[in-house]
């Protein structure tokens, strides 16, 4: 749960400091001014004893100093969403009532900038860390959180890498003996009220990590989110053939905007009211790309960007939906606006990809493995064969492949 630092806490750590500086002022005083001179020149500034106690004591560091956007909670009982402003990276906050997930954990550098804005929404402990998958603007932060904040659970996708970010994250999670899970679609969990299920992605995939990004969608009331990662088209596609429900109020875009996610017919089913892009101002990939910002505007997607307005705050009762910037509110509109209309885009889908899976298996004459015609590794055109049913396929000594699962 998201406790909250007492003011007792607060007085008792001031006292103390206070304490520590009162007795160098003594020792100083007795070795006389020329001795105090040079005593104050090695001996650790109070800053210094602050890093020191926090580091004997496990203490979360005082990071007050560092420039804070305008964020601000809920009102009690409210689902409150904070896009969290952490540059070219996501790190997304959802708290209902005294539970908090943290989905994402921004970039190697942007550490500081995250923890600093957990501590001004007063979180010490976090339900669920989620990482979507593995890349470093989503994970670089996480070593950090798990170090200065409690844990219960940690939400991991399937597959591995060698990278450091990553091997530093898993050696905090053991140190600390965090519960840790590796959710598969149709995984369900709570938030405080709110429900949350993981809708993709269907199929592991080893050579796009982008496509094995643990896809979440949030109902709260009538409210719902979906949270993406860097899922590209491929995976967009896989979960809309699920008939898992991914339609939301908002959308959280995925891979910060760019072409390679957001697909048409996802948009379509999804049919956002608004959707927010997690991207750093003046990055090297050029998100968002223009073709996805052109997509939304079409589909009438009201947009707002980390990178221009920074921290995106949402909140919502389950009713009503409200957007702010800066603590101004932007937008309010009813929950659950579009649903209908999505519903008949998914059911549409679902119905078009069950019917071309059931049609047609494809096996590869060299491996005899055979496939959904939908599987992300088909053989090349030259080693295919078809089959019309997946028994055909079996009785020609044909094995199902481990991809698809046909």
């Amino acid at each position: 749960m998201a406790k909250r630092k007492s003011k007792t806490y607060r007085r008792k750590t001031s006292k103390i400091y206070l304490t520590i500086l009162g007795i160098l002022l003594v020792l100083i005083a007795g070795v006389g001014v020329n001795s105090a001179v040079h005593f104050a020149s090695w001996y650790p500034t109070v800053d210094s004893l602050k890093e020191q106690w926090n580091q004997y004591f496990g203490q979360t560091a005082d990071l007050s100093d560092v420039d804070a956007p305008n964020l601000f909670a809920g009102e009690e009982g409210e689902l409150a969403v904070y896009y969290l402003d952490v540059g070219q990276g996501d790190a997304i906050l959802l708290q209902q009532n005294d539970a908090a997930m943290l989905i994402d954990t921004g970039d190697n550098g942007m550490e500081t900038q995250l923890l600093q804005q957990l501590q001004q929404l007063n979180v010490t402990q976090l339900d669920l860390l989620v990482c979507t998958h593995y890349h470093a603007d989503h994970i670089g932060g996480a070593a950090e959180v798990l170090q200065n904040i409690t844990v219960d659970r940690v939400l991991l996708p399937s597959g591995s890498t060698t990278t450091q970010t990553y091997e530093d994250m898993l050696s905090v999670i053991e140190e600390k003996g965090i519960a840790t899970s590796f959710p598969k679609i149709g995984y369900t969990g709570q938030l405080g009220e709110a429900e949350f299920q993981v809708v993709g992605p269907k199929y592991e995939d080893s050579d796009n990590q982008n496509d094995n990004s643990l896809m979440i969608r949030v109902q709260y009331g009538n409210a719902s989110f979906l949270f993406t990662g860097d899922a590209e088209s491929t995976e967009e596609t896989d979960t809309m053939a699920t008939g898992y429900e991914i339609q939301a109020d908002v959308l959280k875009v995925g891979h910060h905007g760019s072409d390679t996610s957001t697909s048409e017919r996802f948009l379509q089913a999804v049919h956002p009211v608004c959707a927010v892009i997690s991207c750093g101002a003046g990055n090297d990939y050029g998100h968002p790309h223009q073709e996805t910002l052109d997509k939304l505007s079409a589909a009438g997607v009201t947009v707002y960007r980390t990178d221009l307005s920074g921290t995106i705050t949402i909140l919502t009762d389950g009713a009503t939906i409200r957007v702010f910037v800066d603590g101004q509110e932007q937008q309010s509109f009813p929950a659950g606006q579009n649903a209908s209309e999505a519903a008949a885009v998914s059911s549409e889908t679902v119905s078009s990809a069950s019917q071309s899976q059931t049609a047609a298996y494809i096996g590869n004459v060299n491996s005899k493995v055979f496939h959904l015609s939908s599987c992300s590794n088909l053989p090349a055109e030259a080693n295919r064969v078809n089959f019309t049913g997946r028994e055909e396929a079996v009785s020609a000594g044909y094995t199902p492949c481990g991809n698809c699962n046909p």
